[in-house]
Order: C-alpha cells, then structure tokens, then sequence
C-alpha cells in the first residue's frame, strides 16, 4: 500500500498473510487510515528533529546568560 502525501508517494506499507488474496477492498480501505497518519508521521519527523535542537540551542543560550548575568552581579 502507498503512503502518500499531497497526491506524492514518500513510502510503501507493507502487510501480509499467509493466504493469498485474503484481503478484501474493505480490508484496505480500512488500512489506508493509519496509512496515512503514518505518512503524515513521516514527513513531520524531520520537523520534530529540528525543533528538538532548536529548543536544546535556547536551553544552552538560556544557561550562559544566566551565568553571565551572575558573575556580573557579583563583580559589583
């Protein structure tokens, strides 16, 4: 099964069984729900990655200025 996004194929899901033809269009029209909220997961992976870092790089920044601003205070 495809997954697709915005019409565009970024992956294929795969599901088996040991008889042939066993599923039915109903069966794949089932699956294609969580199909999708799988693509959708893929193509926000990225996107969570990034952030992740970013907010790591804001923590960092936050810590230095907090250290600055300490070792000022106490010079005065």
């Amino acid at each position: 099964m495809p997954l697709l996004l915005s019409g565009q194929p970024i992956g294929f899901l795969d599901i088996g069984h040991r008889q042939t033809c066993h599923y039915r269009a109903e069966d794949l029209a089932f699956l294609s729900a969580p199909g999708q909220e799988v693509a959708i997961a893929v193509r926000n992976a990225p996107l969570y990655q990034a952030e992740k870092r970013q907010v790591e790089q804001l923590q960092a920044l936050e810590r230095l200025q907090s250290n600055f601003v300490y070792s000022v205070s106490h010079e005065l």
